[in-house]
């Protein structure tokens, strides 16, 4: 895989989408320690795990096409098809979302935050970016 042949906003989307999707998967969003009717608790939920679990299984879909569709329209010979507004835009608008479901998860739960919930809203924010980028360049000479 080259990323030579990524622009900016690409290279941005699949580096923070990948980095976003191990965050929401295996990071730990939720973590409670303490005691419990005497016993020592200590409970880790990841971002696709409930409080919440939806908003982060949908990131995750929505990211996962961000990602897939820069991999396979620059790495493969696959004809995808063309959605109404373009590509870029659809990147615009689909990193807005993304952004915008990691907040409603992050907000639905303010309870126990642990290390994923403050890296995703990083990563999130630099989806969305990587997708304001791609639409910028998409009127840019030398764009597909």
């Amino acid at each position: 895989m080259n990323f030579n042949k990524l622009t900016q906003g690409e290279r941005i989307v699949v580096v923070a989408g990948v980095l976003l999707i191990l965050d929401l998967t295996i990071l730990p969003w939720h973590r409670f320690q303490g005691t419990v009717l005497g016993t020592r608790v200590d409970v880790a939920r990841a971002g696709i795990e409930s409080p919440n679990g939806g908003y982060g299984v949908f990131a995750v879909l929505l990211t996962l096409v961000m990602v897939l569709q820069v991999v396979a329209s620059r790495f493969t010979k696959a004809q995808l098809p063309q959605p109404a507004v373009g590509w870029p835009r659809v990147h615009l608008y689909v990193g807005a979302g993304v952004a915008i479901v990691v907040l409603l998860k992050l907000f639905a739960e303010t309870d126990a935050l642990s290390i994923g919930a403050y890296l995703g809203i990083l990563l999130a924010g630099a989806v969305w970016y990587g997708g304001f980028l791609i639409s910028r360049a998409a009127n840019a000479p030398g764009y597909p």
